[in-house]
């Protein structure tokens, strides 16, 4: 049926508007299998076929919007870094923004993180206004290309940090720490140095570090680029892995577009301070 395939193609290329990429092939070909076998108008089976040709399918993402940036601009020393930029970021999903170097990316994400201001425009997490809320006090955790580890504490002290500033009973500290040691596949490393650690499990610390506390959003800002090329790739698989099996939303920061397109859900195409 042209009228359908035509509607596939509109939803594609809608979801791709902006520089920000949001179908899979996957969900492509099951739809353009669907094509072929569709249910009589009324019929019980045709709600979920219109589900099936929805955008929240096709794109892959929660319905519900976690993050708004909304006219976003920032500048330094006069130069401009970002420009009226708007963004919709879902609960759940693994979101990566994608340009080279000086084109915004590590400043929106310092935006969203609370480490910076914008001088214009609004963050909002849940719907609720938070331009001026510290970094401390946003539902949010950030992993940084040097991974920041003590040095003087052993791997399980290391992830537990957070949750002792918290004053977590030590029973419960004890037992998210070995749920965080498994989910990365660091069980047994409670008590190595970190120092004594590859660059790929020190990262995996790191990740283990931030996700502990629990957080609504992940930031991970060029986070494998110390690494060599297989480790990347490992730690690629990894990461997505654990977004799936943890359920928060990633932010990831990348100018490379292969990691980007092997990891994401959605990609933000960003160049000179705006989305393309």
């Amino acid at each position: 049926d042209k009228t359908l395939l035509q509607y596939t193609l509109d939803l594609s290329d809608s979801s791709h508007r902006n520089g920000v990429a949001r179908t899979s092939s996957s969900r492509v070909t099951a739809i353009l299998v669907l094509l072929f076998s569709v249910p009589p108008r009324g019929s019980k089976e045709e709600g979920w076929y219109l589900f099936l040709f929805s955008k929240e399918y096709i794109c892959g993402m929660n319905q519900n919007i976690l993050i708004q940036l909304k006219n976003i601009s920032k500048s330094f020393d006069g130069e401009v870094i970002l420009d009226k930029i708007n963004l919709d970021i879902h609960d759940k999903e693994f979101i990566t923004l994608l340009g080279p170097s000086g084109c915004g990316k590590t400043t929106t994400l310092r935006i969203i993180g609370g480490f910076e201001t914008p001088d214009e425009g609004e963050v909002l997490f849940d719907g609720k206004l938070t331009n001026d809320i510290p970094a401390y006090q946003r539902p949010v955790n950030t992993v940084f290309q040097k991974y920041a580890l003590f040095p003087h504490l052993n791997v399980f002290e290391n992830i537990a940090f957070g949750l002792r500033l918290k004053h977590v009973p030590e029973k419960e500290i004890v037992s998210q720490v070995k749920d965080m040691l498994a989910m990365v596949n660091l069980k047994g490393f409670e008590h190595r140095k970190v120092t004594t650690l590859s660059g790929g499990q020190q990262q995996r610390v790191a990740i283990a570090r931030a996700l502990v506390n629990q957080p609504k959003v992940l930031l991970l800002d060029e986070p494998l680029a110390a690494l060599d090329l297989r480790l990347r790739k490992d730690m690629q698989n990894e990461l997505k892995r654990i977004q799936q099996a943890t359920g928060i939303t990633f932010i990831y920061v990348t100018h490379d577009q292969e990691e980007a397109l092997s990891m994401s859900d959605t990609v933000v195409v960003m160049d000179k301070g705006r989305i393309q």
